[in-house]
């Protein structure tokens, strides 16, 4: 659990209150517990950020933090998994690193996943990536079996991305999704840029 150094607006409703997950999301307002699947889960939150939903773990250099960066009322916070890897890491550690952010900001309750360097050999998985409102019917996501660039609007609340073997079924380096919310307090389709 953590709490957000402002109250934010999310889906029209507010909160401060975070729990943050080791396996890539974020909950507002209720914690989701342990679970691979929080955009399609039906355990009721305020809200669901997800980067990278899945069965996730640290490798023996992982960590997971957060900090507030920048001044009122234009700060940011963010939330980091950086050396992540497919659970079990002592198995896929070697060959899946993980690292990415979610970006909460202050003025405007926009939010950005990020995506840092990846490294996907041997195996491919699928993760859940986007937003979920107060239940699973209210979802924004990602599906897409090849090159992240690629991806489409998810039709289903349990829609996945791929992250398969090589290069071009990852994010680059650099990769975000932007979602913008809009004035009556929904989340617009996100924007990709590298």
């Amino acid at each position: 659990a953590v709490t957000l150094p402002w109250t934010m607006t999310y889906n029209g409703a507010t909160t401060n209150a975070l729990s943050v997950s080791a396996n890539g999301w974020i909950s507002l307002g209720a914690s989701l517990g342990t679970n691979y699947t929080p955009i399609s889960s039906a355990t009721a939150a305020t809200g669901v950020i997800s980067a990278m939903g899945g069965d996730l773990q640290g490798t023996a250099t992982g960590t997971m933090q957060y900090t507030t960066i920048g001044t009122t009322p234009a700060r940011v916070f963010v939330v980091q998994w950086a050396n992540w890897s497919k659970y079990p890491s002592s198995t896929y550690g070697t060959t899946h690193i993980y690292n990415f952010q979610v970006r909460i900001y202050e003025n405007s309750n926009n939010i950005e996943i990020m995506y840092g360097a990846q490294t996907s050999n041997t195996y491919s998985f699928t993760y859940q990536v986007g937003l979920r409102g107060a239940t699973n019917a209210d979802f924004i996501n990602r599906s897409g079996t090849g090159a992240w660039t690629a991806s489409t609007a998810g039709t289903l609340n349990s829609s996945t991305m791929t992250m398969g073997i090589g290069a071009t079924i990852q994010p680059a380096t650099g990769t975000r999704w932007t979602f913008m919310q809009t004035p009556g307090n929904g989340y617009c389709v996100p924007t990709y840029s590298t």
